[in-house]
């Protein structure tokens, strides 16, 4: 391996991985088996006890009885859709400013102009009626502020008249092919388990169009299988330049803000 000496440093991890096309996590900890439990020492916090993984059961948040010490997906739920999806984007124009005289004894930074929003656009992706889909682009003053309440106006707009309330189940009749698929159906629809003897099996429904699901489902994964409560706006490099422009417009009183940065700048 040129240019890394053994046995390897930290410092020549992100060398080591380059060269061989592969990701490393190091993990540093001492750690001392008492009882069943794992006494693990950090250099920056105090102890912290956990107990190993066993095979008794436990159970999950559909009702099962599963090993404690086997790790699997539960979260069906998360797998539907989002029916909404936003793609935004800015642009600025460069704002000459009045600068401060230079001082040739010391270091300085002279600016000489400002970023100031001059434009937007959003499309607005809907998943289960393209006639939905909306398309919004605003050029002028204040472009920051517009957007914000522009785009809140929309979201509130198709919440309220398609996502607030579930659409009813559409009715079948016993020839129908949904009809059919639901009596034929071996295993769940949603988590993919068979079903049991036991099981109450259920038609499941979209809560936006009211069609009927192929097959059938658990009546507890019916139920967990609620439609996302999230908007996805998603911003072409919000968190190098976008997010500038237009943060400061989403702090108004009443609103709570949360970021998830990286470091004060992004």
């Amino acid at each position: 391996m040129k240019g890394i000496n053994f046995p390897v440093k930290l410092r020549d991890i992100s060398k080591f991985e380059e060269l061989n096309n592969i990701s490393i996590n190091v993990y540093g900890l001492e750690s001392i088996f008492e009882d069943n439990k794992m006494n693990i020492r950090k250099n920056d916090c105090n102890h912290i006890y956990t107990t190993t993984p066993t095979t008794q059961l436990r159970i999950d948040k559909y009702g099962r009885e599963i090993p404690k010490n086997i790790l699997q997906f539960e979260n069906f739920e998360r797998q539907m859709m989002v029916p909404l999806v936003v793609y935004a984007d800015f642009e600025s124009v460069l704002k000459p400013i009045q600068t401060c005289e230079e001082n040739p004894g010391s270091s300085y930074t002279n600016k000489t102009f400002m970023h100031e929003p001059y434009s937007f656009s959003y499309f607005m992706k809907c998943s289960f009626d393209n006639s939905i889909s909306k398309f919004q682009l605003y050029r002028g003053p204040d472009a920051a502020k517009i957007f914000v309440s522009t785009i809140e106006s929309d979201l509130k707009e198709i919440y309220n008249k398609y996502l607030k309330h579930a659409v009813p189940m559409i009715p079948l009749t016993a020839a129908a092919a949904e009809e059919q698929s639901f009596q034929d159906a071996n295993f769940c629809g949603i988590c993919g388990k068979t079903f049991e003897e036991d099981d109450a099996r259920v038609r499941d429904h979209c809560h936006l169009t009211g069609r009927v699901r192929p097959g059938a489902a658990h009546s507890v994964c019916s139920l967990n299988y609620k439609l996302p409560n999230i908007i996805p706006i998603i911003f072409h490099n919000i968190g190098g330049y976008d997010c500038h422009l237009f943060i400061k417009e989403l702090c108004v009183p009443g609103v709570k803000v949360y970021v998830l940065a990286q470091n004060k700048e992004k």
